[in-house]
């Protein structure tokens, strides 16, 4: 079960309702009503879909350092507040919200969509120019072009990875009869 969904149009988290038990998340909210007056707790909304946005692995920022992602999620979500910043009841939330959240499939998916997008990063750093102390080339043709070869096999394991941590977290399997279940058929 996701405690928290997202709202990509309007830049919001969907909130479970087991959410207001789990007092990281409802000092959140709590504190949202308090100050703003206002029952759709919009502060709060963003600030739990800055949460999901930072943890969850179906997030566009997950393949990102932890630094731009943060700083890309504020942009991002935060852009009608002026200087917004995660403070210690987001920070709690966030510590909470990945221990509830992270299994440890979740995390090897996180871990290599992290790989993934430094490999990028290499292969869009290399200077073909650049020279060793021999002045050699620094990067081998020949070196880089097997790595690039190899990377479709890589990036189809990365989709079935991918893959299996979508369906265990769904629960999606056959039931008698073939029907197959969803994330609300719980």
């Amino acid at each position: 079960m996701d405690l928290l969904l997202y709202d990509e149009e309007k830049q919001i988290a969907i909130i479970h309702p087991s959410i207001y038990t789990i007092d990281e998340f409802n000092k959140i909210i709590r504190r949202d009503k308090r100050s703003q007056r206002n029952s759709e707790n919009i502060l709060a909304r963003k600030e739990l879909a800055y949460i999901y946005l930072m943890v969850h692995h179906s997030s566009p920022y997950i393949s990102l350092d932890i630094d731009l992602r943060q700083s890309s999620i504020i942009d991002d979500i935060f852009s009608d507040s002026d200087n917004w910043e995660p403070d210690e009841i987001i920070n709690l939330a966030l510590v909470k919200y990945k221990k509830l959240y992270e299994t440890p499939e979740i995390r090897l998916l996180i871990s290599v969509l992290g790989a993934i997008e430094s490999m990028a990063d290499y292969f869009n750093d290399i200077d073909w120019s650049a020279r060793d102390n021999k002045m050699g080339l620094l990067y081998n043709p020949k070196d880089v072009a097997m790595a690039m070869a190899k990377l479709g096999g890589m990036i189809e394991t990365v989709v079935k990875l991918k893959n299996d941590v979508e369906k265990s977290i769904l629960g999606v399997g056959d039931t008698m009869g073939g029907i197959q279940l969803g994330r609300y058929n719980e």
